[in-house]
């Protein structure tokens, strides 16, 4: 028996494909960014400082939307609060 191509299967791998483009795209903006894709839309989810979190959303947004096949870029973003010590300055 052989492998027969679904509408399904080919839109299961375009999602992989394209989640894998968009990962590739962001590593240079920022690593530790889980990316998935989903009939186009782009779902990408890392953590931030709140300071920066708006200009990370754009710089994602902006990179995402180059790569060919990406409809819609949707962000989350966990904030994460700087690690300080009692006698840092």
């Amino acid at each position: 028996k052989h492998f027969q191509t679904t509408p399904d299967s080919k839109r299961a791998m375009d999602d992989l494909l394209l989640s894998a483009e968009v990962k590739a795209a962001l590593m240079e903006i920022k690593v530790g960014i889980e990316v998935s894709a989903q009939n186009g839309v782009v779902f990408v989810k890392t953590e931030a400082l709140v300071t920066k979190e708006r200009a990370l959303i754009s710089d994602i947004e902006k990179t995402a939307k180059k790569i060919p096949g990406v409809k819609e870029v949707r962000t989350d973003v966990i904030h994460v609060i700087p690690y300080s010590t009692p006698y840092s300055d």
